[in-house]
């Protein structure tokens, strides 16, 4: 491999700034920046369940919900410690 000149392309070897690079720096750079908050919106998504009416287990528990199971009312990630699919239950 040999050293390119400073204020060189990489890429195709050519005097910077290249249009080429560049506009493929830009370009991905969006693309990351899109792909990055999309990620992100998704799981915040899952934080706050706001149609949820137990904000803890022990709120469940006392209502008589306890144990909640996947796809019933009341059912939310942050009550599923494990991630099985049942939430708030006994250990």
């Amino acid at each position: 491999m040999t050293a390119l000149k400073p204020g060189w392309c990489g890429l195709h070897g050519k005097k910077e700034p290249c249009p080429v690079c560049n506009a493929g720096n830009l370009r991905a750079g969006k693309v990351a920046a899109l792909v990055l908050a999309f990620l992100l919106a998704v799981a915040l998504s899952g934080c706050d369940d706001t149609d949820n009416p137990f904000r803890s287990c022990a709120a469940a528990s006392s209502a008589g919900a306890a144990p909640l199971r996947e796809g019933e009312a009341g059912y939310g990630l942050q009550l599923d410690q494990d991630r099985a699919g049942i939430a708030c239950e006994q250990s």
